[in-house]
């Protein structure tokens, strides 16, 4: 959905099928939802990277090294019947985590470091920090990239 709307989280296949059934629109996204995630200062965070695609023909795109880190803005729990329907700690959208008392906003360089949205450098240097293994994070995306466009 845009801006987070639409988005819905089930547990089964029968979820997916009364979702499907109660929703007129023709188009869905479905993804697995990832039940034991990588977690930053113990929350659920996706990374947002920039690519400049130059050329098709050669294929010639270019890797922004950095980006941002979206971060939910309830500590994780896994998935239950009890907290599924809380975006705050399963999505991390930033147009429905905004809205959420606890977002942090970064107004400072010192703020990054405890945000709900940082940049990936910062995040990067935080999960490496925890003993993440993040070594190959670039090269792995760089990988990503080539077999996507």
């Amino acid at each position: 959905g845009s801006q987070g709307t639409g988005i819905r989280l089930v547990q089964s296949w029968d979820g997916v099928r009364e979702h499907l059934s109660l929703s007129p629109r023709s188009e869905h996204v479905a993804q697995e939802y990832i039940s034991r995630p990588l977690l930053l200062d113990g929350y659920k965070f996706d990374m947002r990277i920039y690519v400049l695609l130059e050329s098709l023909t050669p294929l010639r795109a270019y890797v922004f090294r950095d980006g941002l880190a979206r971060l939910c803005t309830e500590k994780y729990t896994a998935p239950k019947e009890e907290n599924i329907q809380n975006p705050f700690i399963h999505l991390t959208n930033y147009h429905l985590n905004k809205a959420n008392q606890n977002f942090k906003h970064a107004n400072t360089m010192e703020d990054m470091k405890t945000s709900s949205k940082r940049s990936i450098s910062i995040a990067l240097n935080q999960l490496q920090m925890s003993r993440a293994e993040i070594d190959s994070f670039w090269k792995q995306v760089d990988e990503i990239v080539s077999k996507t466009l």
